[in-house]
């Protein structure tokens, strides 16, 4: 699990612009926490993952997996691991949104991960199967008559929260606002590992409660739902009886669901990761893409009632999100009888944009830096594969900016002066254009000469 998380961790501090340095800027390392949810430390069992040294504990215990990210990018804020078993990233992001509202630390790292070793994996998929939680076909059907259980998978995911004052303040690029999370556990059920309807709806209440958000505003919710048969109607039941109610909503104002599980599987602790940033993805694209493989035809006999009833439907078409304000709820619940739900939004219809003071020139610098040449080359291509496929969304002086002020800069990096955007994908698509400097060159005392251009 660590070299996922660190890969991630990695990726969600480079979006965000942090550069390591406590030099006053958007993101100090002296005031950034982690937290990170997981519920497996297989490679700890398994003796031929790596010889067994005074670091195997700390290598692969989950406990470390926060620690480790602390330590390889040198923060210093509140540092936790959470294990709430498929609940993991829901409790990741409370903990991390509470920290935030306390005042514990500025920004925070916070998400989960999920990965399975050769060794212990096969026992715990067995387990599941004895227990009933697995469809045999292999896939994940939610809400579909055949949806007899989930298939396994595995996952890593992290995200960058600040309060909204002061990302707005940083100038930091903002995916979604968080409104309110709800948090609770069904623990009066007859089993431990049984969902409860009701009581998700009371977590789900919270949620909106918190939120300040009336219910009919919210026109999406990604359900934890992996496609069991007993799971399926009582996540529904709370989704109904909480945002769906009867009359509740106008004919054209239709609350869909989904679940990320159809495309990716149930990937356990990392599971509601998944579910938010395909929210925050559809929220990119204004989007609401169909629920794989599903069909009104197919639709699970036992939640007939609830769509015939309530002004809920799932999505079996990908069709534009076009509506006032983009409100979602995520959920996520774990077998220890945790539920939880977030309220979130897109920033763009809940946060008003600054006033562009950018000045207007001809040539914008890029930078792009990385530890070894070969790595180099990647992701200059990337950048470019980037910047031809949705690059001219963004505006250029965002771009330079982005790369060059808030960019850690590591031993090999490559200056590149463009006019526009498809100039710049051009060179750096471009090996032989593209001048690769290696830093410690530059450290090196170099002799000072002053230029007169002989004028006045």
């Amino acid at each position: 699990s660590m070299r996922p998380t660190l890969h991630v961790a990695h990726e969600a501090l480079e979006d965000t612009g942090f550069t390591g340095i406590a030099d006053g800027s958007a993101f100090d390392p002296n005031t950034l926490g982690v937290f990170v949810g997981s519920s497996t430390d297989d490679y700890t069992k398994d003796p031929n993952s790596y010889p067994i040294d005074i670091y195997h504990i700390v290598r692969n215990q989950r406990a470390f997996l926060s620690g480790q990210i602390s330590h390889h990018f040198g923060l210093r804020g509140p540092c936790v691991s959470l294990d709430m078993a498929c609940g993991g990233s829901m409790a990741a992001f409370n903990t991390a949104c509470r920290a935030l509202a306390t005042g514990e630390c500025h920004a925070a790292i916070a998400g989960s991960v999920h990965v399975m070793s050769p060794i212990s994996g096969p026992p715990a998929v067995m387990s599941l199967k004895l227990a009933g939680f697995l469809n045999p076909r292999g896939q994940c059907k939610p809400f579909m008559i055949d949806g007899a259980g989930f298939c396994c998978a595995e996952g890593a995911g992290l995200a960058v929260m600040k309060r909204l004052s002061d990302a707005i303040h940083d100038g930091d690029r903002i995916h979604g606002v968080i409104h309110g999370i709800g948090v609770g556990n069904m623990a009066t059920v007859s089993s431990i590992v049984r969902p409860d309807g009701p009581l998700q709806g009371l977590s789900l209440g919270h949620a909106i409660a918190c939120s300040g958000i009336d219910p009919s505003e919210i026109s999406f919710v990604e359900a934890h739902r992996p496609g069991t048969q007993k799971g399926d109607p009582a996540e529904v039941f709370s989704i109904c009886s909480v945002l769906a109610k009867q009359g509740s909503r106008y004919p054209d104002n239709i609350l869909i669901i989904g679940s990320v599980k159809g495309n990716v599987g149930h990937s356990a602790a990392a599971s509601g990761s998944m579910s938010l940033f395909k929210v925050l993805a559809m929220m990119r694209y204004q989007t609401i893409p169909p629920q794989p493989n599903f069909h009104p035809s197919m639709l699970n006999p036992r939640l007939h009632t609830f769509f015939e009833d309530h002004p809920i439907r799932i999505s079996d078409c990908e069709q534009k999100w076009n509506v006032a304000r983009r409100i979602a709820v995520v959920s996520n619940f774990g077998g220890t009888g945790y539920a939880g739900h977030i309220v979130v939004e897109d920033s763009a219809t809940s946060v008003q944009p600054a006033s562009s003071s950018h000045v207007s020139v001809p040539i914008f610098l890029f930078f792009v830096s990385v530890k070894d040449k070969k790595t180099l080359v990647t992701l200059a291509h990337r950048y470019a594969d980037w910047l031809e496929s949705e690059g001219t969304s963004v505006a250029l002086s965002d771009i330079s900016y982005a790369t060059t002020a808030r960019r850690k800069v590591h031993t090999y990096f490559a200056l590149v002066q463009a006019t526009s955007q498809a100039d710049l994908a051009r060179q750096l698509h471009n090996d032989e254009t593209r001048p690769i400097i290696n830093v410690s060159s530059l450290k090196h005392p170099r002799t000072l000469a002053f230029c007169f251009s002989g004028q006045g």
